[in-house]
């Protein structure tokens, strides 16, 4: 069974309150933008007043926005990127600003940010 619109408002909502200080994985991660991407083209397929649901998808996503710095590049990579509207899909091109765990590791790996060298190990 698939979420309503509402549904994955609410779980985007919830990604954009924690985005900051994301530790989960970068995997995990492109699946919460894949999430935004989906309620992006459910959006166009609404019939009816979605009013309610713009509400709390534009503060979701100034949350989300606030909470995170942008790539030049889609975090898909470089082949998924291409595909990806850095105006219309901005999510792809957005990263926490203060990754934790796993997460820092994994975007310090892929090249999206710095290794941090001033943190000893585990202190990060």
């Amino acid at each position: 069974m698939t979420d309503s619109l509402e549904q994955m408002v609410a779980r985007w909502k919830q990604v954009a309150q924690h985005a900051a200080t994301y530790d989960l994985t970068l995997d995990d991660w492109l699946n919460d933008l894949d999430l935004r991407d989906l309620i992006d083209r459910n959006m166009s397929k609404q019939a009816g007043p979605v009013a309610r649901v713009m509400v709390d998808l534009d503060s979701a996503d100034r949350a989300f926005r606030e909470s995170t710095a942008e790539s030049r590049d889609s975090l898909w990579g470089t082949s998924a990127g291409a595909k990806h509207d850095h105006e219309r899909q901005w999510w792809y091109f957005r990263y926490p600003k203060f990754p934790r765990g796993t997460m820092r590791s994994d975007l310090e790996h892929a090249g999206i940010i710095a290794r941090d060298r001033t943190s000893p190990p585990g202190k990060r």
